[in-house]
């Protein structure tokens, strides 16, 4: 077959025949909802051609990462895992999708579970990095992972909404210097320390939108070819 889209989604797939998903030219894969109680597989399942896979809505029992050089998307939004030793076994995703440029784990349950964030870790080629709705308090363990690797360096979109943020600290301006567009809408935003964007020189577009911000200055923002600054709805009293 030359197949090189196949989309299974929203079945109840019980189990795949051996080498049922080796199919040579096969580059995108959705598998989304799914709907099964345990779904067990492993990315030596699937052919190495492939470039995009969508696992969002399933509930993984064991998804071991093993081989997928070529893969460059990977969407896994409201993933329910069986325990906890699965998410910190994708740590390793960096080095086994060396090429990956869009990582999507919206809608998950991760931000009492740290660890789990450690699978952003030695992305050379990222360039997007969806992380809205995982109840995350804090992004200090990723600019923790970014000191440690120093990856993330063509990281060029980064949706932190929804989530429950209440400070915007100046050690994020390395994890933001790269950033063409950043989202931080909708979290508990009270303060921005002010050199938190002092590297963000090629920033276009930064959403603070429903946050409890009181102060807006320009001067936090050093970039020159900011087009967009949205700052809706907050508790903003002074304009400086």
């Amino acid at each position: 077959l030359s197949l090189q889209t196949l989309i299974l989604s929203d079945n109840r797939i019980a189990s795949f025949e051996a080498n049922a998903l080796l199919l040579p030219n096969l580059k995108d894969l959705l598998m989304n909802r799914l709907s099964m109680d345990d779904f067990s597989f492993s990315m030596s399942d699937f052919s190495t051609s492939l470039e995009s896979l969508d696992l969002s809505g399933n509930r993984l029992g064991n998804f071991s990462f093993k081989s997928s050089k070529n893969l460059k998307i990977l969407y896994m939004q409201r993933v329910s895992f069986f325990n906890q030793f699965t998410l910190i076994n994708m740590t390793r995703l960096g080095i086994t999708f060396p090429n990956l440029e869009i990582v999507d784990l919206s809608q998950n349950k991760i931000g009492t579970f740290n660890r789990t964030l450690s699978i952003i870790a030695n992305l050379p080629k990222l360039k997007t990095l969806l992380l809205s709705s995982i109840d995350l308090y804090s992004i200090d363990y990723i600019i923790e992972l970014l000191n440690q690797q120093q990856s993330l360096q063509s990281l060029k979109l980064v949706d932190l909404s929804f989530n429950k943020l209440e400070l915007i600290r100046s050690v994020y301006a390395e994890f933001f210097q790269s950033v063409l567009y950043l989202y931080l809408n909708d979290n508990r935003i009270r303060h921005i320390e002010p050199d938190a964007f002092s590297r963000t020189t090629s920033l276009n577009i930064i959403s603070l939108e429903n946050n409890l911000l009181r102060t807006f200055t320009f001067d936090l923002f050093n970039s020159k070819i900011l087009k967009e600054i949205y700052f809706g709805n907050n508790r903003i009293e002074t304009v400086l």
